[in-house]
């Protein structure tokens, strides 16, 4: 599901600034998380000059939601509902996209479809935070990746990294 900014326990790890993101409201807290240093400019790639281009956009990327236009967002399927809760929050051009276990419980189709979309997200430029225990699909997609146990961090590092580490793997993911 998507959810908003949390403050996480632990620090950020050595290498990684985390600063607020000058365009948050002031009643949200917001983080931009950077390897590099200070938060870069971050693209959002469904930002449209209209509401109507940006509707077709997010129909584009789900068209089992664009032939379910008319019916009601409570008749949808879970992983209807799904899509069009990703397509909602792209429809707010963020800066970064968070999503909490955004396939689990859903069909295999309809999982590929969401994290076919993240793909295809990530490709264009959009900052997507992901948290989920399917390690093959985050590893097609993730720069980074951090394990939390207990609300710390006990392991981060690369796609590379991560699947070299098996005894990590093993133990925090059981894989």
């Amino acid at each position: 599901m998507i959810a908003t900014p949390t403050p996480i326990a632990a620090s950020p790890p050595s290498g990684v600034t985390a600063e607020p993101s000058a365009d948050a409201a002031a009643s949200v807290s917001a983080l931009v998380v950077s390897e590099t240093g200070p938060p870069a400019e971050i693209t959002t790639p469904l930002a449209a000059p209209n509401p109507t281009e940006a509707v077709e956009k997010v129909f584009a990327m789900f068209p089992a939601i664009a032939a379910r236009r008319a019916s009601p967002g409570n008749l949808l399927s879970g992983g209807e509902q799904q899509m069009l809760a990703v397509g909602r929050a792209l429809m707010t051009n963020p800066e970064l996209m968070i999503l909490d276990e955004a396939t689990e419980g859903l069909a295999p189709l309809v999982r590929r479809e969401i994290w076919r979309c993240l793909e295809r997200l990530k490709r264009e430029g959009q900052a997507i935070l992901v948290i989920d225990k399917n390690v093959n699909d985050l590893t097609r997609i993730a720069d980074r990746h951090y394990i939390l146990e207990k609300g710390r961090i006990v392991w981060e590092g690369t796609n590379e990294a991560l699947r070299a580490d098996r005894t990590a793997l093993h133990r925090f993911l059981g894989v």
